[in-house]
This record gives C-alpha cells, structure tokens and sequence, in this order.
C-alpha cells in the first residue's frame, strides 16, 4: 500500500513540474527589458520585449535640461518630445508624447538644435529611456 502512495505523488509531482515547465518555456516573461513606456503583455499575462527596443525613426522638439553629472557637476542634457515615432519594420512605437533622452556621439548635434522640431534616427535604448542618436536633422 506504501509503495502505491509513493508512486502516485510522484506520478502527481511530475506531472505539475510538467506543466509549470511547459508554461515557462512559453511564457516570456524570462526575457529581460520590458519598456516601462508600454507595460505590454501577451495574451498569457507575460511581459513583451521591448515594443520600442532596436533601431527607430522618431520626430519631435528637443530640448536642452541642465542636470547634475555622476561628479555633481552640472550637465546640459538634451531631450527629444516625441511627437511621432517609428520602430524597426515601421511599426508604431509606444514613445510617442514621451520624453527621451538622447546619448551617444551624435547626441551632441542636437545642441545646435534645441527648440526645433527634428527628425532623429537611431537605437533606443534599455528600457526606453535613451535613444542612441545616429543621425539629427532639423525638420524642414
């Protein structure tokens, strides 16, 4: 009798570690980065990749924000107000109406271009927060 117990919780175990094996493997929500801007989640309940992560056209006014740096100094900082934007493919990105911050070698082009409406392109970055600028013209 003992050992048809035993067979049957671990028949019963195996089973539910199955099941929650399957269902993790399905599941996304083991893949880092979900884009706080979108919050999205597939059908399951779990959270997406990135929506806006990868390379993007967007469109917008950039503005200039003086911070303080990781030496406490003051830095001036610019900002795109995404009025439009684009992701990989073409899809629409959950960034428009946000504001994101530009970085990387070609960020600093937009000083010249502080209160102007610009076309930017480039790669958001992680958790969409930045947006490594590849090109940055102003909008004719």
């Amino acid at each position: 009798m003992r050992t048809i117990q035993v067979a049957l919780v671990s028949v019963v175990l195996v089973m539910v570690f199955a099941s929650v094996s399957a269902f993790a493997a399905d599941c996304c929500a083991a893949k880092a980065g979900t884009c706080p801007a979108a919050a999205a989640k597939d059908a399951k309940g779990c959270p997406v990749k990135d929506a806006a992560a990868g390379p993007a056209e967007m469109s917008g006014k950039v503005e200039a924000k003086t911070e303080k740096g990781a030496d406490g100094k003051e830095v001036t900082s610019y900002y795109l107000s995404v009025s439009d934007a684009k992701c990989a493919a073409g899809k629409e990105c959950p960034l428009k109406g946000k504001t994101i911050k530009l970085t990387g070698p070609k960020a600093a082009e937009a000083e010249k271009l502080a209160g102007k409406q610009v076309d930017v392109k480039g790669t958001c970055g992680s958790g969409c927060a930045d947006f490594d600028v590849a090109s940055v013209t102003e909008k004719k």
